[in-house]
């Protein structure tokens, strides 16, 4: 084994760390006898594009050569940690070469991508260095130039911890009363966050607004992990009345995902809308994984390469 191969487990550890999502969230599912492992939080710019030929139309798309220059922001869910292949410029970011933005770019035929996502991101690293052990990404909106025409932004889940201490919280406190809600009651503070979470998407789009005055910017939002209804305590692991709970956060994050585009006046990319049907318990129909992170698949509670097809399929959409 390379040194490569024997750091793996210890990045899949710091990554799921460094995201928030304790021991139950590391669970890692071994695959052809290895143990299950791959990148981990921050990197720098890919100049470039490289995708997936899952998402690749059969003849050119009508916008292919329209735009030169992509610049795509935000945290693990454009990053895509553990989805193969990763980017070996993006490594300690948990970057995926099959990560939406890479999709798009290849689908559109863009010369220039620019990805700065990094899996544990928040508002504050879009205008400072975030760092781990494995590297550093320097502030995302540092890839901004003034001929830049293309911007997507997937960000707000992170901040005040809204996305760990969600999966993390409720699957801690499942056991104390399962047919109930006992994270919704642990975890009430977390409803009053949002106001603050859309304040700092809005600054940050009109920063990206003025160092980019020519872009098409679209603000990307996060798919369900919990199912409208029914329970899957072997994906989620959280008591039966917590499920709802679970939507309502989500809910409440695109809700204030989307006031903040329409207060920049950009387009808002509803995959929490998309996104039913494709939770965490639909099988084989998810966009997203439950609780056993899958190497080369994707990290625990993150998305699969699927659900990157079907978000850069819905940014597609709204470039119409």
């Amino acid at each position: 084994m390379g040194r490569r191969a024997t750091l793996e487990p210890v990045r899949t550890a710091v990554l799921c760390c460094l995201l928030a999502l304790a021991s139950s969230a590391c669970n890692t599912q071994q695959i052809g006898g290895g143990s299950a492992a791959e990148p981990s939080a921050e990197a720098a710019p890919t100049t470039g594009s490289s995708a997936s030929d899952s998402v690749s139309p059969t003849a050119p798309d009508p916008l292919a050569g329209v735009y030169d220059e992509y610049v795509a922001l935000g945290d693990s869910f454009t990053a895509g940690p553990l989805i193969a292949p990763p980017d070996p410029d993006g490594e300690s970011c948990g970057r995926s070469l099959a990560n939406y933005p890479n999709k798009v770019a290849d689908r559109l035929q863009i010369d220039t991508l620019r990805d700065m996502s990094c899996s544990g991101a928040d508002t504050t690293h879009l205008t400072t260095r975030q760092s781990n052990l494995f590297g550093e990404n320097p502030p995302q909106l540092r890839a901004l130039r003034p001929s830049t025409d293309l911007v997507t932004l997937g960000i707000g889940g992170n901040d005040f911890g809204v996305f760990g201490r969600l999966v993390v919280g409720c699957a801690r406190v499942a056991d104390e009363d399962l047919d109930g809600a006992p994270c919704r009651q642990q975890l009430s503070d977390l409803v009053g966050v949002f106001d603050q979470i859309q304040a700092r998407i809005t600054e940050a789009l009109r920063t990206i607004q003025e160092r980019s005055p020519d872009a098409e910017i679209l603000l990307v939002g996060y798919p369900h992990l919990a199912p409208r209804n029914g329970t899957c305590t072997d994906e989620l692991p959280f008591a039966a009345g917590d499920y709802g709970f679970a939507r309502d956060l989500e809910q409440g994050l695109n809700d204030a995902l989307r006031a903040a585009a329409s207060l920049a006046e950009v387009e808002f990319v509803d995959v929490g809308a998309a996104s039913a049907g494709h939770d965490a318990c639909a099988g084989d129909e998810a966009w997203v994984n439950g609780r056993r992170a899958k190497q080369g698949e994707a990290l625990s509670y993150h998305p699969f390469e699927r659900g990157m097809t079907a978000v850069a399929d819905l940014v597609r959409a709204e470039l119409d």
